[in-house]
């Protein structure tokens, strides 16, 4: 990559969550200024380390860790790596100029930002979640723009201009059919699966009598939980009423073929699933950074566009049962099911990657733009 190239530089590391919405800019960008190259940082240890390749970007692997919440040698540690990763982005400035650097998360994102900084490179922020996350309020005074989601507090918290203009997710995803009968739920654990939700849930098909009642669970496990939920799914003597999946390649056709959904509350899921509309019971990932997932789940429940169950409050199991059963099976769930839809609707924007890509285009002055 020359200093000449139209050379854009993202950070989007971690989770998918961070990962497919700068994926999905990149691909954006490359569609409208088909001279353009891009350079994605990560870490070789995490997510990133897959998808971005997979995906066709190039990717350079910094050194970064967790630095919160370690002790104290935990967060000396996760420090020295951070300033080593500094460094390493710093050396990289000086061998290519990129138009910008677009930041969407991860802690490679700080280090990888800072050195931008320090060479005069536009730093833009996505932030994905409605509970701002600490690095992004902490480089927004260094940033030129910042993109943010329905409801979300870097409005108020970010020392640089915030539009909202929600999450950019995969595309092809379009809102689903809200059917009268509900027959098929989707649990969607994040990337990585949660054990917690292919127990309960696997239990759930179970008291519920699922086969009798003509609903199919589709559990995404992960790859750690596959083993674990077939041998729930023997014990509990249940069959094909219960569809394990490590990992779910088509979203938009499973979406598409789902009616209600059981999932954590990560940025992503949360925007994908606003766009596509579906009746959603979020139960909040209990150690995720700043406690995210609860706040989200907790904005979305006030506005009516999706139910709350938090596994760590007393009753959980019931309560996601209940859940289940008000959605599916009580009477009057079709009208329940479509309130929450229509609301989530509302929150949900489809067009976040077509308005960030505009805004970062005319911002480095495309050609032929």
């Amino acid at each position: 990559m020359g200093a000449m190239s139209r050379l854009y530089w993202f950070v989007a590391a971690g989770t998918g969550g961070h990962i497919f919405p700068g994926i999905a800019l990149a691909r954006e960008i490359a569609r409208r200024d088909p001279s353009a190259e891009f350079l994605f940082f990560g870490t070789k240890d995490r997510l990133e380390a897959k998808l971005v390749p997979q995906a066709g970007f190039p990717i350079r692997y910094l050194s970064a860790g967790a630095w919160k919440g370690r002790g104290l040698i935990g967060r000396v540690v996760g420090m020295a790596r951070l300033a080593i990763g500094f460094f390493q982005a710093l050396r990289l400035t000086f061998g290519a100029k990129p138009l910008c650097l677009v930041s969407v998360g991860g802690y490679v994102s700080a280090p990888t930002a800072l050195a931008c900084v320090v060479r005069g490179i536009p730093l833009y922020l996505v932030e994905p979640n409605i509970r701002a996350g600490l690095a992004n309020r902490l480089l927004s005074r260094f940033a030129r723009q910042a993109f943010t989601v329905p409801g979300g507090d870097a409005m108020e918290l970010f020392a640089c201009p915030v539009l909202d203009a929600g999450n950019p997710v995969r595309e092809g995803l379009r809102p689903t059919e809200i059917r009268a009968e509900a027959k098929r739920v989707l649990v969607f654990g994040g990337s990585q699966g949660a054990a917690a939700l292919v127990r309960e849930s696997i239990s759930i098909a179970k008291r519920l009598r699922f086969a009798e009642r003509g609903l199919v669970l589709c559990l995404q496990t992960g790859e750690k939980n596959l083993e674990t939920a077939e041998r729930l799914k023997r014990e509990a003597g249940l069959g094909t009423e219960v569809e394990l999946k490590p990992f779910i390649d088509d979203v938009n056709a499973t979406l598409a073929a789902t009616d209600v959904v059981i999932a954590r509350a990560g940025a992503m899921t949360v925007a994908e699933l606003a766009v596509a509309g579906l009746p959603t019971i979020f139960v909040p990932f209990p150690h995720a950074a700043d406690d995210h997932q609860r706040y989200n789940s907790r904005i979305l429940e006030s506005a009516g566009a999706a139910k709350l169950c938090d596994e760590r409050d007393d009753g959980f199991s019931a309560k996601l049962e209940s859940a289940v059963k008000e959605l599916c099976l009580d009477e009057g769930h079709f009208e329940r099911r479509r309130r929450l839809s229509e609301a989530f609707r509302r929150i949900g924007r489809p067009k976040a990657v077509e308005t960030i890509t505009e805004l970062l285009l005319s911002k480095t002055g495309t050609p032929g733009r």
